[in-house]
């Protein structure tokens, strides 16, 4: 079962869109689910080109596939993570919901942007585990926040602005989940973008990961005069 990955430019490529889904349920709703949440993300963002509403689109998407989940017994309690980044200039717009996750490398630190939807995360809020148990924790793979398992979603809504250079990397848990953020920085800060991802996949393979390792990255390369 492969995530949904999608990336986009706009605007002669001024503009761009990146989007990764991983679909939860079992693999027939949870394909259903991150498919139908891509579909109506891009849907919503497609018709507003102007002046993009990322935590409307989020809504969107989180009715259709709540309302989906209700026409057929298979497909109950079915859901996707959802993370789209929506690139103007060097300005980031980041909407979130689940554990995919939202980096960015600036020369050779890398920042995670988005806070994971988990109940370890929850815990480690609370003072009650740390980062550090991560990896191990029971709780690491409870989502607390996903598009479709619920009537009403509130997603976050992230802004950042890059700096020449930087890199923008969307990845679900089949990389951050093997792969600590060191090894994704040094992996990442690869001269070829595609070249990055490449390494970025197969590192995580090797280390034990799932074939469902969804990425989608961008890199500024000069600010606008």
């Amino acid at each position: 079962m492969q995530d949904v990955v999608h990336a986009e430019p706009f605007a002669e490529g001024s503009e761009a869109l990146l989007i990764v889904a991983d679909g939860m349920g079992g693999v027939p709703a949870g394909d259903v689910a991150r498919r139908l949440a891509v579909d109506t993300f891009l849907t919503h963002v497609r018709e507003r080109l102007s002046s993009p509403d990322l935590p409307e689109a989020l809504r969107a998407a989180n009715a259709a596939v709540h309302a989906a989940s209700q026409t057929d017994p298979r497909r109950a309690g079915m859901g996707t993570t959802l993370t789209a980044a929506w690139i103007s200039g060097d300005a980031i717009w980041i909407a979130h919901a689940g554990d995919t996750r939202a980096y960015l490398l600036h020369g050779a630190e890398i920042r995670q942007l988005s806070e994971d939807h988990t109940r370890l995360q929850e815990l480690i809020r609370a003072g009650r585990a740390s980062a550090a148990m991560a990896r191990e924790h029971p709780a690491r793979n409870v989502i607390t926040r996903a598009i479709g398992v619920s009537a009403e979603l509130e997603g976050d809504l992230i802004e950042v602005e890059l700096a020449s250079g930087d890199t923008l990397l969307i990845a679900s848990d089949g990389l951050h989940g093997v792969l600590p953020d060191e090894r994704i920085a040094e992996l990442l800060a690869t001269a070829d973008l595609q070249q990055a991802l490449d390494k970025l996949s197969s590192a995580a393979n090797t280390a034990g990961g799932p074939d469902n390792i969804g990425l989608a990255a961008a890199r500024l390369i000069a600010l606008q005069e």
